[in-house]
């Protein structure tokens, strides 16, 4: 492999002459134009390339950004976060960065020296609290759930979002004719989400029906699905079950099955985060879509915008919005 020494040896400069012509540093060291041209030919003609280590010990920059994702096995079991974390890859691969992963169980913060920057991309602990704010006061270092102090808050509405795809969801399993709806939130770790159920009240108060809402709370991350089960046992079982995502739509549609219910025959499935685009088995999915992709990789681009520059207090990164996806999966409610 050639060796700096090499294209300076070829191009009849030093190796200071060729450094600062790699580095485009300000003024070159009087590098004249002419030599420049020979210095860069010969670069290319013997495929030099710097050293990754050596650029990083001069620059203090090591182009690698570290993202805290939890348990790797559970968040990239998942079908959204395998999809958010190849955008994320993706979008830091085209601007020049590379990406090392991490989990939360820290006994120690991370080594700042050898990152650039780090996303946290999940709850923070009690425990890790104190590790992120030590990690924060060396490096930039951004939050997208918890407030950590130091850290770059990450602000996505997209609370409104849903609230306003969930609005849109109930009018149209209401117009179907459904009454008993089961719904599936969320169970974050400070406590059950209620904006689905928010959501469906609101409507069913504004046109004047009254329907019969079921409502579970359950957590998306570990696969697991306890709740699925639960919805598949009720008797009478609901008309819809209005699920987390294409993920807790299809567990729950292995439940019905083994009962020996049917979708959409006997009970409607909606999925409230379904893949406009993604692979479908029969039945395919009705529910909510938006494009996850274009929002995750606007989140890498705006926190690699921040290295090097003077800190911000927090991110605003526009959400993804909601739109309704008809597909196999729902139809009116059977006579019982």
């Amino acid at each position: 492999m050639p060796t700096l020494a090499d294209v300076a040896s070829r191009s009849g400069v030093s190796k200071g002459a060729v450094s600062s012509v790699l580095r485009n540093a300000p003024g070159q060291d009087g590098v004249s134009a002419e030599t420049r041209q020979r210095i860069l030919h010969v670069v290319r003609e013997l495929g030099y390339r710097p050293h990754p280590l050596a650029a990083s010990l001069r620059t203090r920059r090591t182009r690698t950004i570290g993202l805290v994702v939890g348990e790797p096995e559970s968040f990239l079991r998942h079908p959204n976060q395998a999809l958010m974390m190849g955008r994320l890859l993706k979008q830091a691969s085209e601007m020049g960065y590379r990406v090392t992963l991490m989990d939360d169980a820290w006994q120690d913060s991370p080594d700042p020296r050898l990152l650039d920057g780090c996303a946290v991309l999940t709850w923070v602990p009690s425990a890790g609290i104190a590790q992120v704010e030590r990690l924060a006061a060396e490096i930039p270092v951004v939050s997208l759930y918890s407030r950590i102090r130091g850290a770059v808050q990450v602000v996505m509405d997209e609370g409104t979002m849903l609230r306003r795809g969930m609005r849109e969801g109930a009018a149209w399993l209401y117009g179907l004719g459904h009454r008993r709806i089961a719904l599936v939130d969320v169970n974050h770790p400070k406590g059950p989400d209620t904006l689905r159920k928010d959501a469906f009240a609101e409507v069913a108060r504004e046109q004047g029906i009254l329907p019969e809402l079921l409502c579970y709370a359950d957590r998306w991350q570990e696969r697991l699905y306890p709740t699925a089960a639960e919805i598949a046992q009720l008797d009478p079982p609901p008309t819809a079950a209005v699920a987390l995502d294409d993920d807790y739509a299809r567990a729950l549609i292995a439940h019905l099955a083994r009962r020996g219910l049917r979708v959409p025959e006997d009970v409607s499935v909606f999925s409230g985060n379904t893949q406009q685009d993604s692979f479908q088995t029969p039945p395919a999915l009705t529910g909510l879509a938006r494009d996850l992709t274009a929002q995750w990789g606007e989140l890498m681009r705006r926190f690699i915008g921040l290295l090097g520059n003077d800190p911000a207090e927090e991110i605003v990164v526009p959400p993804a919005e909601f739109t309704l996806v008809v597909r196999e999966s729902c139809a009116p409610p059977r006579a019982r």
